[in-house]
């Protein structure tokens, strides 16, 4: 097989106490985003998201509209306009770092597995061999 990778090139385990505290991170970034907004499926596909672009423009005229906010309308005040914009880099900012922890747990895993199933396909092509040759137990 020429996909193998080198044995044991991975050779971890991670405690039960390490695994709490995975547990509890996941649990405090829980309460800390709290409850989901309640929003019907058509009403979220039908949303404007931010891209890259679109958020330095939207920066950009929230800088604007702080500077003449008498063009607000009276449900858009720069108080809520203010959350908004802090809790969207809030969630950008956790985003970003789930996602690097993700790429490298994604990483790990088919490492592991690899390692795994590259052991398995050996015991298995051994047993067979053996078998051939005769071995009762193999057999």
């Amino acid at each position: 097989m020429s996909n193998k990778i080198l044995s044991n090139r991975i050779s971890k385990n991670v405690t039960p106490d390490a695994l709490a505290k995975v547990s509890q991170a996941i649990k405090l970034l829980d309460e800390v985003l709290g409850d989901e907004t309640p929003i019907s499926v058509e009403e979220y596909d039908s949303l404007r998201k931010i891209a890259d672009k679109l958020k330095q423009e939207t920066d950009d005229v929230f800088d604007i509209a702080k500077q003449a906010p008498d063009f607000l309308e009276e449900q858009h005040s720069l108080e809520e306009m203010s959350k908004d914009k802090g809790y969207y880099e809030l969630c950008d900012d956790i985003r970003a770092k789930i996602k690097s922890a993700m790429t490298k747990l994604d990483r790990e895993q088919n490492i592991a597995g690899a390692e795994y199933y590259n052991a398995c396909v050996i015991y298995e092509e051994n047993v067979g061999i053996k078998a051939k040759r005769g071995n009762a137990k193999a057999q």
